[in-house]
């Protein structure tokens, strides 16, 4: 006899994406949020921006599947589409951050610049974060196949 499965209760990933805020700002206090409030920040508008644009999507992934266990449908379709401009900006963020952070702290050798292995990784984030908000989109009217691919999106932040 087979044992009945249980469903995956994705309409709870909400509430642990808000998890996910403990650990970014646990993660980037002493780098970023803490120079901020203590007054010594330096950073340019690209650390800003990224940090706003990965913010909205945080917040995305925390309301979305709240809003679908409230039955808010309409709200949460509008949120979906408003991502089809937040994800975007958030790719330029990346790019715009790690183009200033190339410029800013390439080595130099034989008067040609070293960029090593630090590019890949934002570029690998981006691909798998792309790649999961794709077959997201592609697949929004089944939700077994959406839910997990949102849910693989904010896996890109762990």
């Amino acid at each position: 006899m087979i044992a009945p499965t249980s469903k995956i209760r994705f309409d709870k990933s909400g509430f642990y994406f808000i998890g996910l805020v403990g650990i970014v700002l646990l993660g980037f206090w002493p780098s970023y949020f803490s120079k901020i409030f203590n007054g010594t920040e330096n950073y340019s508008f690209y650390f800003h921006f990224h940090v706003a644009m990965m913010s909205l999507w945080l917040l995305a992934l925390i309301t979305q599947p709240i809003l679908i266990r409230k039955k808010k449908l309409a709200v949460h379709k509008f949120i979906g589409r408003l991502t089809y401009i937040l994800m975007p900006l958030l790719f330029i963020s990346v790019i715009l951050l790690t183009h200033f952070r190339i410029n800013d702290h390439a080595r130099i050798v034989n008067n040609q610049k070293l960029y090593g292995p630090h590019l890949m990784v934002p570029f690998k984030d981006l691909l798998i974060l792309g790649t999961a908000y794709i077959i997201a989109i592609v697949y929004r009217h089944d939700i077994n196949i959406h839910a997990r691919a949102m849910v693989a999106t904010g896996i890109v932040f762990i």
